[in-house]
């Protein structure tokens, strides 16, 4: 029976056709109407009714004179729906697991705590609602948090609508703030030791006009979409976020490491004196090697096969790096490091030079190589036919693999390179293809190298060492994969600055969260790669929950833990008796 307010304001009229208990006084109304059979027959049957209750009887004893009951909540469903009780703010079932998992690791982490520092109690619990919304409905749209809020218990002390949040993203989380919250979460994660960080950055599309971050850049899916660059540096060992940037779409990774490395130079050498950064390719430069000899931060980069030092590292070590001294049986490699400058400069330090070959490798570039030959073939055949004008330049860096016969056929205007020579011009010899032939001393030298990749590292290492890192380097690749497809960074969804940097935050808190998750889940994973992924425990700790007691309206626990939900408890050391002490503490 639900829960009977006996108040003058509750006082209602008995139904028709509606029956009294004199035992109990309750009353009764039927629910159902349904035909019974005779069981023998199958005839003869008669009608029955499932009864509900509706109140009780101000007067068991006379009712059917005096009409008049306290009504309980069966009533309003049945006979008086215009007086139903508004929706409560909350549902009758609210979800507990998440936020006991998120409330543990973000304390034990200091993420909470450090929040609070930098954005006050109020607002930091409201930051981690938003980031445990992301990871638990996979979205960063925010017009269904309030949907979703309301089946969850919340840090935070009412549900929020949509309008809040937006002034929430632009006002209440400034870049200052964000700033100081990264040089706190930074300096407490970097670790002692030596400790290996990796860089990278991923674009994200925004239909947004007008905003100075949102800029057409050099996106790999479709150049043409509006974009912000977002860099994040992630801890090797575990994959956990360390910090993160924001830049206008336009602007190349090796522009954008400049920032990255005037953050570390923010913390303090003393800070980050034993830490190693981990790029690929697209952040070599010499000023960004100059910055990081001079912020005092070690570095381990990959160098472009088309640098000069890689070429010149080649044609002097090649034939010493297969050698059994030098293989790495762990991978199946061979590796060696050798001392050289990697810009030829003179006042330059010599650094350790890594050259490693892999038989996988040596396949994949002599494809590329031949490919690229095909491709230069037909190209020349074509110039021939329609008597192509080049420039000496142009044959010489164009077709280097074959030794070309030419005829002056002229002149041609080019525009000249360099500083200060924008929009000039100037004039030179024109050339025509007449005839080609392979040059093989340049194929089989390009043959030769086929299956190295040269890394460069500022700090005194071993060919094993830094193979080894450099292969874990896709841990940030895998920080970006979570949140474009578990978080929603695969649009930025707001339409101004202050509104993107709020958001990111909230994204960065998101894929810390996810990154713990993750951490702590892996040994279960290693037994169950099904039902131990970081989206489907969230799964599994979002149907434990609690209901509310309609007599009482406090909140327990109906159902058991399962066999599964308790393993993803354990692994994050909570306890049944935890969960129903946060059960008995909901308002």
């Amino acid at each position: 029976m639900s829960r009977i307010s006996r108040s003058d304001s509750n006082i209602y009229p008995i139904p028709p056709n509606c029956t009294v208990s004199r035992k109990t006084g309750y009353v009764l109304a039927n629910a159902t109407n349904k035909y019974v059979k005779n069981g023998q027959t199958g005839t003869n049957g008669y009608s029955s009714h499932d009864k509900i209750g509706i109140g009780y009887a101000i007067d068991p004893e006379n009712w059917k004179s005096n009409r008049l009951m306290y009504a309980n909540s069966n009533y309003f469903v049945y006979f008086n729906k215009a007086h139903l009780p508004e929706s409560p703010s909350k549902n009758d079932n609210i979800s507990i697991g998440l936020f006991a998992v998120v409330k543990k690791l973000s304390e034990e982490s200091r993420l909470s705590g450090l929040l609070e520092d930098v954005f006050g109690i109020a607002d930091a619990r409201m930051i981690l609602d938003l980031a445990s919304y992301m990871i638990s409905d996979e979205t960063a749209k925010f017009q269904h948090y309030s949907h979703w809020a309301k089946g969850q218990h919340l840090f935070s002390e009412g549900i929020r609508s949509d309008t809040f949040i937006s002034s929430f993203l632009k006002k209440n989380i400034t870049v200052s703030k964000i700033n100081h919250f990264k040089d706190l979460w930074a300096t407490e994660n970097i670790g002692s030791g030596n400790v290996y960080v990796c860089y990278d950055s991923t674009n994200v599309n925004s239909q947004a006009d007008g905003v100075y971050l949102v800029q057409k850049g050099h996106a790999k899916d479709d150049s043409s979409l509006p974009q912000v660059n977002t860099d994040y540096v992630v801890r090797q060992e575990d994959g956990l976020p360390i910090t993160f940037m924001e830049f206008p779409g336009s602007i190349v990774d090796i522009a954008q490491a400049t920032e990255m490395i005037a953050f570390f130079s923010r913390i303090g050498k003393d800070s980050i004196k034993n830490i190693v950064v981990t790029c690929d390719r697209g952040y070599i430069s010499e000023r960004n090697v100059e910055e990081f000899d001079a912020c005092g931060l070690n570095f381990l980069l990959m160098l472009r096969r088309d640098m000069t030092c890689c070429r010149a590292v080649l044609a002097k070590y090649a034939d010493q790096v297969k050698r059994n001294s030098n293989y790495i049986a762990e991978y199946d490699e061979f590796g060696m490091v050798v001392h050289e400058k990697i810009f030829g400069r003179r006042n330059e330090d010599l650094r350790s030079i890594v050259i490693i070959w892999n038989q996988q490798l040596e396949t994949s570039h002599r494809n590329l190589l031949y490919s690229k030959l095909k491709s230069q073939r037909s190209e020349l055949e074509v110039a021939i036919k329609r008597k192509n004008q080049y420039t000496k330049n142009e044959l010489e860096n164009k077709f280097s693999f074959f030794l070309l016969n030419t005829e002056r056929t002229g002149t041609i205007e080019v525009r000249k390179r360099g500083r200060g020579n924008s929009g000039k011009t100037d004039i030179v010899d024109a050339y025509s293809i007449v005839d080609y032939q392979d040059n093989e001393e340049e194929i089989n030298k390009e043959l030769a190298y086929c299956g190295y990749r040269i890394l460069a590292s500022s700090k005194e290492t071993t060919a094993k060492e830094s193979r080894e890192a450099y292969s874990k380097r896709d841990c940030v690749e895998k920080v970006f994969q979570a949140l474009k497809t578990s978080m929603g960074m695969d649009v930025i969804g707001v339409a101004c600055d202050d509104s993107i940097h709020g958001k990111s935050l909230i994204w960065f808190v998101a894929s810390i969260l996810h990154s713990l998750l993750f951490i702590h889940l892996q040994v279960l994973k290693e037994r169950d790669r099904k039902h131990y992924t970081v989206p489907a425990s969230i799964r599994s700790l979002n149907e434990i929950t609690a209901d509310r007691n309609l007599n009482t309206g406090k909140y327990v626990r109906r159902y058991q833990l399962d066999k599964r939900q308790k393993s993803i408890l354990s692994a994050f050391d909570i306890t049944e008796a935890h969960i129903d002490a946060i059960i008995s503490k909901i308002k």
